[in-house]
C-alpha cells in the first residue's frame, strides 16, 4: 500500500536497505573480490542514481592508472570514458579545493579593520563567502554530472574563488588610511 507518514517512509528505506544489504553480501565471490567501500556504495546507491554503481567501482582505481589508461580503466570499473574523465577532474578540482577554500576564508577574515565589536562582520563574510564556495561547486558538479558542462567546468568555481580569495588579500595589504588624510 502506500506510504504514509515518516515512520512509512523510515520502514520503507529501512526495508529496501536490509534487502540491499542481503543481495550485496549473498553475491557470489563478495568475500575475495572488490573492497568493502564498493560494496558499500553498491548497497547505499539508490534507483535514481542509475551511474552511482559504476562511479562507485572507478572510486578503487588510483588517479595515476586512471590517467595512463582511461579505456582500460573504463572497460574493468564497468564505467563510460565520460565517467572516468569525470571522476578524474573531481578528484582534482577536490584536490585544489584544499588550497582555495583556506586561504578564501582567511581573505575574507582580513578584508576587516580593528572593531572593539568584535569580528563578527568578517567571520559572517568568511562564511557566506565559503558557502557561495561550495555551492557553486555542487552546481557545476551537478551540470558535469548530468551531461551539461565538459567535465573541465569543475575546474571554474576553484578558479573564480581563488581570484576573489587573491583581490581579497591584495584590498587587505593595502595600508589603511583614515578617510580624508592627504597622502
Amino acid at each position: 500500500g502506500p506510504v504514509r507518514g515518516f515512520g512509512g517512509v523510515v520502514r520503507a528505506l529501512l526495508g529496501e536497505a536490509c534487502s540491499n544489504l542481503y543481495s550485496v553480501l549473498s553475491a557470489p565471490g563478495f568475500a575475495r573480490s572488490g573492497s568493502f567501500a564498493s560494496a558499500i556504495a553498491v548497497f547505499i546507491s539508490t534507483p535514481s542514481q542509475p551511474s552511482s554503481i559504476a562511479m562507485a567501482a572507478s572510486d578503487a582505481v588510483p588517479t595515476p592508472a586512471a590517467l595512463s589508461d582511461p579505456a582500460d580503466t573504463a572497460l574493468r570499473t564497468g564505467s563510460t570514458p565520460r565517467q572516468i574523465t569525470v571522476e578524474i577532474a573531481e578528484r582534482t578540482a577536490q584536490g585544489l579545493q584544499s588550497f582555495a577554500a583556506p586561504i578564501l576564508g582567511f581573505a575574507m577574515l582580513m578584508l576587516g579593520g580593528f572593531s572593539r565589536f568584535s569580528a563578527w562582520r568578517q567571520v559572517t563574510g568568511a562564511i557566506v563567502a565559503l558557502v557561495l564556495y561550495e555551492l557553486s561547486y555542487r552546481m557545476a558538479l551537478g551540470a558535469v554530472l548530468g551531461g551539461t558542462l565538459p567535465p573541465l567546468a569543475l575546474f571554474i568555481p576553484t578558479l573564480v574563488f581563488s581570484i576573489v580569495a587573491l583581490l581579497a588579500l591584495k584590498i587587505a595589504g593595502r595600508p589603511w588610511r583614515p578617510r580624508g588624510a592627504n597622502a
